[in-house]
């Protein structure tokens, strides 16, 4: 094998191995040896969305504890890692992920170090083609075959000086085509091409890089407003001011329209503002739909409990949105604000009212 094959296929195997690495990081889904290692890994590969750039594990907000109860939930359930995140995305959308995902725009951010690791290779194999030793290029053809019969001694007659060369020194002098197989072989690729060729390489992959820069930075950028409103739209609910949080959860749902935090507190707030039976069992009906969209998201859980209670008396209904709430291991902050809703409920039931409702005051 010569010495131009060896670095071919040496280059060939690398990139075989660089890309075999990317598709198994892509496709093959990690298992880990217990399902709390499991939990830990899916919950920082999820954004908490109301938190800007932290991922579930590091955020102690609400809608943090409840995608960490769904991801605890699904994992004893059986599902696997992969399944655990198509339902979120499903829920949250993209944005939900802290990876871009392996396909779309995703995928071509994945693979483009790739590519270019592929284009370079290619680049050192061809500078090496054009350095090879003159004896691989020639064949060994070098002087003439020994068939061939010497060219006679040219003769100079006269009144000169006559210059004779011996027959073993023209059979030895090789001829003009003998020098140029001898000469080293080029790529016939004029350095203009190779100019324009690289050029383009270069714009491509500056193009390629921004477009991938770009679409990830729009994510970011609507993940960002996303939290942005709804850590605005909580913190005015909280106070009071349910106007201005209304419209805050309003700018989330343009956003993200299956978002089930957003849902969720913008059904309440339209419930405890309606002025007509119609405008109330619309508000229902977005906190039902908040429910069914977050089956492990609290505040989804327990206002869907509150509107069962207060605005259809379905007592039965409500304990079991407020079972669903407390399973999801809800913050203490969040109950404690809840309780003068909830311990009614527990009180038309003649039950004790749990723990985390209970004021400590």
């Amino acid at each position: 094998m010569t010495r131009t094959r060896r670095i071919a296929v040496a280059w060939f195997l690398l990139a075989a191995v660089a890309l075999g690495a990317v598709l198994v990081a892509l496709v093959e889904q990690p298992s880990a040896a217990s399902p709390a290692a499991r939990i830990a890994s899916l919950e920082r590969e999820v954004r908490c969305l109301s938190c800007g750039e932290l991922d579930v594990a590091q955020s102690k907000s609400a809608e943090a504890y409840s995608m960490a109860a769904f991801i605890r939930h699904e994992v004893a359930a059986g599902a696997s890692n992969q399944q655990i995140l198509d339902q979120l995305v499903a829920t949250y959308g993209d944005a939900v992920l802290m990876a871009p995902p392996a396909n779309g725009l995703g995928l071509y951010l994945w693979l483009l170090p790739v590519a270019v690791g592929a284009g370079i290779a290619w680049e050192l194999v061809r500078g090496a083609r054009r350095h090879r030793d003159p004896e691989e290029l020639s064949g060994g053809r070098l002087g003439t075959d020994a068939d061939e019969p010497a060219p006679q001694p040219s003769r100079r007659t006269g009144g000169g000086v006559g210059l004779a060369l011996s027959p073993t020194a023209v059979a030895a002098a090789p001829s003009g085509e003998d020098e140029r197989r001898a000469r080293p072989r080029r790529l016939a690729v004029p350095k203009w091409a190779a100019l324009v060729g690289g050029g383009l390489m270069l714009v491509a992959a500056g193009v390629g890089v921004g477009v991938a820069i770009g679409g990830s930075g729009g994510t970011a950028h609507t993940t960002a407003t996303l939290g942005e409103d709804l850590r605005l739209g909580e913190t005015l609910a909280a106070v009071g001011a349910s106007a201005q949080a209304e419209r805050a959860f309003e700018a989330a749902l343009e956003l993200a329209p299956t978002n089930p935090t957003a849902l969720a507190y913008e059904g309440w707030l339209r419930f405890n503002t309606a002025h007509s039976s119609r405008a109330r069992a619309a508000a229902l009906a977005m906190l039902d739909e908040a429910a069914q969209l977050g089956p492990h998201v609290a505040v989804a859980q327990l206002f869907d409990g509150f509107g069962l209670f207060y605005g259809r008396h379905e007592t039965a209904g409500a304990l079991a949105r407020l079972r669903a709430y407390l399973a999801d291991a809800p913050s203490s902050k969040l109950s404690l604000e809840a309780s003068p809703l909830a311990v009614p409920i527990y009180s038309a039931a003649h039950l004790a009212v749990p723990a985390p409702f209970r004021s400590r005051g």
